[in-house]
This record gives structure tokens, C-alpha cells and sequence, in this order.
């Protein structure tokens, strides 16, 4: 489902089998290989300045990289089912993935994405960039890791790929199965991010960056963020003005 330049939303509904034939063989539990073609996304809207868009209950399965792609979206999404396929060889599927967008993320369950092929890549539950203030809360997101240590996931990934990160809360969500759980870096100002209450099991810790929390501003900037860790081996960097409450410390 695309929308373009337009707001709008979706109730209870399900979409699946958005992708190319499926290629030969089966991922490690037992999902069809999907096509590394880079596309197949369940529902995306693609703006050029902010617009609204809501979905509520229904579920994303069976789709070929991501289950959703958010540009300019002030973003209601709640209460979805989005169901992966697996420990994928070809493709690096994502979740729910925000460039340019603001809103809240809640209540989701997200299960069976992460990438066990050749390349240097991980799949992201949520993945986004370039976001002002926004809301990650009280979501399940249950990696591929539990078919396959060679699978590379992180549960919710926020990176300055495109432009400054700004605020923000990921509070109260339960992750497992991952190589890490939350994993935050580059340019994040002017303000602050708040990241408490999660719970992170299951880490890959074969993973060379497994951790349930990585955090990692950019140093220069004298933003204090307010961070807990998760009683995993958590790595947190901090740079001017920070402060943190961290449960264990890595690096």
C-alpha cells in the first residue's frame, strides 16, 4: 500500500505477499528465501513535507524488505502485528522505518527479521533517521537470532544517516533474540533523548558489537540525555552534559 503526498490510515487491516517470487531454498526456521531485489514494502508513504498517517491493529507479513517506510510522516502506529521472514541469506529486511518523521510507535509486536547472509548489514525492527522528537513504547520485538546466531538484527536503531536526530523517549519495550538491543549514535541534538524501562534478553554476545544498550553520540555536542541501561553489557559513550544511569557498562 503507497501513499504519496497524502495523509490518511489504516484500521485493522492486513497486508501480505508484497514481494517478488520467492528464490530457491529456506532460511534456518524454515521460511521461503525472499528475492534481494530492494523492494517489496508492506505500506509506505512517501511526502514531501509532514503529513498524518495512523494505523491501528491488522498485521505486515510476508513482505519482501521492509514491512513499512515512513518519509515526512507525523506517524500514529499501534497495536500491529509485523511478521518477518526469518533468518533471510539474500535480503536484510527491516521493520518500521522513519526518515524525516515524527509521532509514536507503540504497542507493536514485531517478530522473525534479521540478515544471517555474507554482507556486512543488519536488519533493524525499527530503523530510523534524520527524526525529530519521537516515541518508541511498550513494543515486543523478538529477533531471528532464536533460528540462527549467524542472523545480524537490532531491535530499534536510530542513526544520523540522513540528517540530526533530535529527542525522542524508547521506553518500556521488550526485546530479544538480537545482536543488540537498542542501538543509538551519531548527531543527536538539540534535544535530549530519554531511554528507560526496557528489557533486553537473549543477546547474540558471539556478535562483535552485542550489547543491550549502544549508545553513542556524537561527543561535541553538550546535550544531556537521560539514559538506563539494561543489565545486559550495555556500552555507553557519553560526551559533554550527558548523564546516565546505567544497570552494567561495556567498553
Amino acid at each position: 500500500m503507497f501513499y504519496r503526498n497524502a495523509s490518511g490510515g489504516l484500521t485493522d487491516v492486513d497486508v501480505i505477499g508484497i514481494r517478488d517470487p520467492y528464490e530457491a531454498g529456506f532460511a534456518a526456521g524454515g521460511e521461503p528465501i525472499v528475492s534481494g531485489n530492494q523492494r517489496g514494502v508492506g505500506v509506505q508513504a512517501d511526502n514531501d513535507s509532514l503529513m498524518a498517517f495512523s494505523m491501528s491493529g491488522g498485521s505486515i507479513s510476508d513482505f519482501q524488505k521492509n514491512a513499512t517506510v515512513f518519509n515526512f510522516v507525523d506517524l500514529t502506529f499501534t497495536g500491529v502485528t509485523i511478521t518477518g521472514s526469518g533468518a533471510q541469506t539474500i535480503n536484510a529486511q527491516n521493520g518500521i522505518q522513519l526518515l524525516n518523521s515524527t509521532g509514536t510507535i507503540s504497542d507493536n509486536v514485531i517478530t522473525g527479521i534479521g540478515y544471517a547472509g555474507p554482507a556486512d548489514a543488519y536488519s533493524g525492527r525499527f530503523w530510523a533517521s534524520a527524526t525529530p522528537i519521537s516515541t518508541f513504547r511498550d513494543n515486543i520485538i523478538i529477533g531471528s537470532n532464536s533460528d540462527s546466531l549467524a542472523a545480524k538484527v537490532v531491535g530499534i536503531f536510530i542513526l544520523d544517516f540522513f540528517a540530526t536526530n533530535s529527542g525522542g523517549s524508547i521506553t518500556g519495550n521488550s526485546i530479544a533474540f538480537v545482536d543488540e538491543g537498542i542501538d543509538v549514535s551519531g548527531d543527536l541534538t538539540p534535544n535530549s533523548i530519554l531511554i528507560e524501562d526496557n528489557v533486553v534478553t537473549n543477546v547474540d554476545f558471539t556478535d562483535p558489537f552485542a550489547a543491550g544498550i549502544s549508545f553513542a553520540p556524537t561527543e561535541t555536542f553538550a546535550v544531556a540525555h537521560d539514559i538506563d541501561g539494561t543489565g545486559q553489557a550495555d556500552f555507553l559513550r557519553a560526551g559533554r552534559g550527558q548523564r546516565s544511569s546505567v544497570g552494567h557498562r561495556r567498553g
